[in-house]
């Protein structure tokens, strides 16, 4: 029986990653015999058809009888930690509620470091503290909806003390972040830690050239896949009443879809179901969701039926078609005959809409459709054709296709199509991961016909795609100088080498020499600053913002013939699925 708070619950089921899941009190698993709505036009406003179609849609899925209810937001936590390797940068101030706590901290993080030095002089945390070279910090992060114990995310930084002057080449020592709270900017956090964080601060050196963005201050900064989580997300969703039958039917069909040991899907209690997310959809949690919501709870020819209902709606330009679409991918390959006579739909959001389910279900007739948007520069869903491509299972095709876009000119869809080649055929990408102690970045390498070009990453993974490395060269006579930077690069007219001094904050070491080729230099910059055995320099020991950096200044003056582009900020978004949004939590 439907009572108040079961109504509530109602309101709150999503049936998208961005779309809340309503119209619950004609869902249900009935058997699905109706013909498709008739449309007469000029007798039904266009946002009530809407919402009949939206019913179709989502009527005998598990979206229709259950919502989301545990792991599936992004959590806010923070903390406070120490940056240091300042050089007189930073502030000898210290908040006296923060004092304490953070010398606890730091003799933790000392007692856990393996690198750690078990001679010589070494200062207390207290002198560390009161140095100028270090910083206290505030730190923040949100931990990614249904992350599992070891899952990397971004962090932030910020400096707490108004006299520190730049956090710009400091690392964050290992810092234990705590659920979020609303509490003044000293105050101590209380409670478990559900992550940690730590690593080299990233500071943005493209600044200069955007002069529409945020500035980005040098007490400010990020720490790309600094956080990591200590302990798994509960994840779970909550049927709207009660019912010992309807959870295990959820659990059953959930099971069925995702097969997995052990399995993905128990029913816990009359009401909920926990989730344990698939390997393949680590990292795709939002996707994982989005799917499981859509499948259907009958089978047999309840499921043919219903097919044959979804794929009409599917064919009306003003219909839903992304929550059509997703129904027609639940229920699995019997929908393919009824979904493969729109792949040729006058319509391009219905062709698009037809031909994603189609090429999800693994249907080779569907792939010529998505390749078309995808080359198309007028289709409005070009963008997302070519993530498509880059999780379709369809390696050949979708890989030549790929590899044509990379050759193009609009910097944007290079980008894109890049990112989706590395994902559907990484033989197509030369991977080096630069730095031995600590993994400073992962450089790559990508063969192209057209013009070279950089590519960096700013978040979830420190990477810089070198786009035609192997025709990416610096062009004498340069010069790279900055009071900021680290290290000096030069190189007369005529030289077959490259000069670099590194600064230390004792003295200047070098000049060190290394090839013009942009690959070489850029492992040599990032590598451990060490000596090999026969005495040859091993790298510079350049953390990646300063990477970045150098070889932004060296594109800007034409040192490089390559252009530079790093990811803009909401690109990410068209290349992986968006985070959850669902109902508040109340449980970790």
């Amino acid at each position: 029986m439907w009572t108040a708070r079961s109504r509530a619950r109602a309101t709150g089921m999503v049936v998208s990653m961005t779309l809340t899941l309503s119209l619950l009190a004609g869902a249900g698993c009935q058997e699905e015999t109706k013909k498709p709505v008739e449309r007469p036009a000029g007798t039904m406003e266009q946002a009530q058809m809407r919402q009949i179609a939206l019913a179709t849609a989502r009527r005998g899925t598990i979206g229709g009888v259950a919502y989301p209810e545990g792991g599936l937001r992004l959590m806010r936590v923070r903390g406070y930690g120490l940056v240091t390797g300042l050089v007189d940068k930073g502030s000898r101030r210290c908040p006296e509620s923060l004092r304490n706590y953070l010398i606890d901290a730091i003799r933790r993080t000392r007692m856990s470091d393996p690198y750690r030095r078990k001679t010589g002089f070494e200062p207390t945390a207290a002198e560390m503290i009161d140095s100028p070279d270090t910083a206290v910090v505030l730190v923040e992060a949100q931990i990614p909806a249904g992350a599992i114990k070891g899952r990397r995310f971004d962090v932030r930084v910020t400096a707490v003390d108004e006299e520190t002057q730049s956090l710009v080449g400091g690392v964050l020592l290992q810092t234990e972040l705590k659920v979020f709270q609303s509490l003044s900017p000293a105050a101590i956090l209380e409670g478990r830690t559900l992550a940690q964080a730590g690593g080299p601060i990233f500071i943005n050196p493209f600044r200069e050239a955007t002069a529409t963005a945020a500035v980005i201050h040098q007490r400010e900064g990020s720490i790309i896949a600094g956080g990591i989580a200590t302990e798994d997300r509960k994840l779970s969703l909550a049927t709207v009443t009660e019912s010992y039958a309807t959870v295990r039917q959820i659990q059953d069909a959930i099971n069925t879809r995702f097969k997995a040991d052990p399995p993905t899907a128990s029913a816990d209690s009359p009401r909920t179901i926990g989730l344990r997310v698939p390997a393949a959809y680590r990292g795709r949690e939002g996707r994982f969701l989005e799917l499981l919501l859509h499948l259907p709870l009958g089978g047999g020819a309840e499921v043919q039926a219903r097919a044959k209902i979804l794929a009409a709606e599917l064919s009306q330009p003003d219909a839903p078609h992304k929550e059509l679409a997703l129904s027609l991918e639940g229920i699995g390959r019997p929908a393919i005959d009824f979904i493969r006579p729109l792949y040729a739909h006058a319509n391009r959001q219905v062709n698009s809409a037809a031909a994603t389910a189609g090429v999800r279900l693994n249907d080779a007739a569907a792939i010529d459709v998505i390749v078309r948007h995808a080359n198309d520069p007028r289709s409005p869903y070009r963008y997302q054709a070519i993530r498509e491509l880059g999780e379709c299972q369809t390696v050949p095709r979708a890989a030549a296709a790929l590899r044509e876009l990379l050759d193009g000119d609009d910097a944007q869809v290079r980008v894109l199509a890049y990112e989706s080649l590395r994902m559907v055929d990484r033989r197509a990408v030369a991977q080096t991961i630069v730095g031995e102690r600590i993994e400073n970045f992962l450089l790559e390498i990508v063969p192209t016909k057209g013009r070279p070009m950089i590519y960096v990453r700013r978040t979830k993974a420190p990477r810089i795609a070198l786009i035609g490395g192997d025709r990416m060269e610096c062009r004498p006579p340069l010069l790279c100088a900055d009071a900021e930077s680290p290290v000096t690069l030069t190189a007369k007219d005529g030289d077959q080498m490259v000069a670099i001094l590194r600064k230390d904050p004792a003295r200047t070491l070098g000049p060190y020499y290394t090839s013009l080729s942009v690959p070489v230099l850029t492992r040599f910059l990032g590598s451990d600053l060490r000596t090999e055995i026969g005495g040859k320099l091993q790298g510079l020991g350049l953390d990646y913002g300063s990477v970045v950096a150098v070889l932004y200044r060296l594109c800007s003056a034409g040192a490089i013939n390559a252009d530079m582009k790093w990811e803009e900020p909401g690109s990410d978004e068209l290349l992986g699925p968006l985070q959850p949004v669902g109902r508040p939590e109340s449980e970790l």
